[in-house]
């Protein structure tokens, strides 16, 4: 990955600017823009360590599955919580990856890290009497595997949201 100086580089010279909120719609657009230009030759460099890749657009993130956090601007896993949230649902599974760690290699996937820092940002993880209609939309660099599609579904059903995935 990318060192933050080189990440604030590239910033600075894409004229990027990660904190300053739009002004305008198209303010929206151009900064959007701009920041999915500056994230490509990262997200490719995951691509090429063979990391997934998932993307959402409300809020605009961007995960890459491991548990190891690969720096800014990638999201930073939410691995315990989404370990937690599995054995609430009932739902965690174990792998022959977890290094000790029950469930940690499903938890690190990149989607699972979406969902997780999108119950996060809506602040829907202690609240359950949700307003209808909330939609966690996520795009992903490879196939969803079937232990994420389990999880997903379950947290869907657990906080009475709609998940949209590829």
């Amino acid at each position: 990955m990318f060192t933050e100086e080189e990440i604030n580089t590239l910033c600075l010279e894409a004229e990027v600017s990660m904190n300053t909120p739009p002004t305008s719609e198209s303010d929206t657009a151009a900064v959007l823009l701009n920041t999915v230009m500056l994230m490509l030759p990262l997200m490719l460099a995951a691509c090429r360590r063979g990391k997934c890749i998932a993307i959402t657009m409300n809020p605009v993130a961007i995960a890459v599955s491991g548990w190891n956090w690969g720096g800014a601007p990638f999201l930073k896993p939410l691995i315990d919580e989404a370990i937690e949230l599995a054995v609430t649902l009932d739902c965690l599974t174990t792998h022959s990856f977890d290094q000790g760690v029950p469930g940690r290699f499903y938890a690190c996937h990149a989607e699972r890290q979406q969902f997780m820092h999108w119950l996060v940002t809506n602040n829907i993880v202690a609240n359950r009497n949700l307003e209808v209609g909330k939609v966690f939309e996520c795009q992903t660099s490879i196939k969803v595997c079937d232990n994420c599609k389990c999880f997903l579904r379950s947290a869907a059903d657990h906080y009475k949201v709609q998940v949209v995935l590829n």
